[in-house]
């Protein structure tokens, strides 16, 4: 899915729509009483991360990347404790809140398959919505082929102080967002976000990173500074960004899943 705010400023508003391109998870069970995890991770079908757990003590026994094994550790340690609520409504918001510290957004998302508006404080609440823009076909996503630490972007967003102000900030910019229905004014709201959020962490915009001569708003998507970023239409913007070595290029009905 992407979201117009990946961080999901605690309390905040939260727009996100399900995308077509997503992961999946497959697994097999074997009875050999040996107490072992063999965990394989591919991206476009290369292997990425191998890991090989004993559940029994707790300890990884084989990787080739000893933090993401770590991760899948803490993970998996934290499903044996709480599988006596499993099956409870709200244990995959708990299970995501004490492994990854995430919002959780993603997974309502996930579940409702339908654009949404969801805020994680004072209590998780979510509710579907029509985002359909009329100028939809005039924006595209672009993959910058890096693959980002979601735990980095928020452990660094954890590190922030935040505000009641800024919390109603990014309310009100999503709900503007929502309702915008001019490419123009939606390409302001986009650079609002992207320079808020920019000031809130104290690191350039993506746009200042590798874009800074783009005629049109360039949108972290995702963990910052990874994954895609959304721009817009212009002429020769597919050249433009092939210049800049990124080819990937979606159109929304490419990605978007609505």
């Amino acid at each position: 899915m992407l979201t117009s705010e990946y961080f999901a400023i605690d309390g905040a508003l939260v727009l996100a729509v399900p995308t077509r391109l997503g992961q999946e998870f497959f697994f097999e069970e074997k009875d050999d009483q040996k107490c072992l995890v063999f965990w394989e991770a591919y991206h476009q079908n290369t292997l990425w991360l191998k890991a090989v757990i004993d559940y029994k003590n707790w300890q990884i026994l084989e990787t080739n990347i000893p933090s993401s094994a770590e991760f899948i550790l803490k993970t998996l340690h934290n499903v044996q404790q709480l599988s006596e609520i499993k099956f409870q409504h709200t244990n995959s918001y708990y299970l995501n809140t004490i492994s990854l510290g995430g919002s959780g957004y993603d997974i309502a998302v996930a579940k409702e398959k339908s654009a949404i508006l969801y805020q994680s404080k004072p209590e998780i609440k979510y509710e579907k919505v029509n985002f359909s823009p009329s100028f939809k076909n005039e924006l595209i996503f672009i993959h910058l082929n890096q693959k980002q630490d979601s735990r980095e972007g928020i452990n660094l967003y954890r590190s922030k102080e935040k505000s009641q102000r800024l919390v109603d900030e990014f309310s009100n910019l999503t709900r503007n967002i929502l309702l915008c229905n001019e490419l123009q004014i939606f390409s302001q709201l986009m650079l609002e976000h992207e320079q808020k959020i920019a000031n809130f962490l104290k690191i350039p915009t993506v746009k200042e990173r590798f874009f800074a001569d783009s005629p049109v708003f360039v949108k972290s998507l995702g963990a910052w500074g990874g994954d895609f970023v959304m721009s817009a239409k212009f002429d020769g913007f597919r050249d433009y960004f092939w210049g800049k070595g990124f080819s990937t290029i979606f159109d929304w009905d490419d990605l978007i899943s609505l």
